[in-house]
């Protein structure tokens, strides 16, 4: 949905809207019997979807996730890319509970299980989670080439922090910042179909043609962004 629609700044004099919009990150089209309102607690999928590892059967246990596979600890633990950590398992360099590990695709609990990588006992990070209010003129990208300010550069010990999704530039506003990736992901790709809520300042009033354009949908790049409702308010 990023990009769907600005905020504009009020001119002198004129009228201010806000235009609430309940919309969806563009998605592939999902049939209407499966289009529902929810709410979205971190870690979870959203109501009324159907988890990756299927429908657990009546009666029985609830699912239990699979151990992440080890080059994804290792590069949760800063030791690179997945490639880089790849290559480090194939060159003999990582043992799990003293034993040489070699094989691609391994996986392991690291709560109960002693990595270590050229003789040294990996350490797991701790997740981190801030609610930050997103100045005017910071940008949300983790990386400028032209030093600007940036989300994570007002966060104390920022490495290995990033935002999750983005706010322009030239907006403010609530903006998640954390170290936890599988959270990010659950949160942001399409798949998951997490709805926001869009509080958008505009100058004039809002046509009935902008609105239809908006309930209709917006393709975007990367697909149709599905707006859910609108509400129009005098500000």
């Amino acid at each position: 949905m990023d990009g769907l629609i600005r905020s504009s700044t009020r001119p002198e004099g004129g009228l201010e809207w806000v235009m609430i919009v309940n919309a969806r990150r563009a998605s592939k089209p999902q049939p209407k019997s499966s289009r529902r309102s929810a709410t979205v607690r971190p870690g979870n999928t959203r109501s009324g979807s159907k988890p990756r590892g299927g429908k657990p059967k009546a009666g029985g246990p609830p699912a239990v996730a699979e151990n992440p596979r080890l080059q994804k600890v290792l590069a949760m633990c800063g030791y690179g890319s997945r490639r880089q950590c790849e290559e480090l398992i194939t060159d003999g360099r990582v043992e799990i509970d003293r034993t040489v590990v070699t094989e691609l695709g391994v996986r392991v609990d690291p709560e109960t299980q002693q990595v270590r990588v050229d003789g040294v006992t990996l350490k797991m990070p701790r997740f981190k989670y801030f609610l930050l209010h997103k100045p005017v003129n910071v940008i949300s990208t983790a990386r400028d080439p032209w030093a600007r300010t940036r989300v994570i550069d007002l966060v104390a010990d920022a490495d290995r922090l990033f935002t999750v999704g983005r706010l322009d530039k030239s907006s403010s506003g609530l903006i998640l910042v954390t170290n936890d990736g599988d959270l990010a992901h659950q949160l942001t790709h399409p798949s998951f179909e997490v709805e926001k809520t869009y509080h958008v300042v505009v100058a004039g009033n809002p046509t009935r043609e902008t609105l239809k354009q908006l309930r209709d949908g917006v393709y975007l790049a990367e697909g149709k962004a599905s707006v859910e409702r609108i509400t129009v308010r005098k500000a």
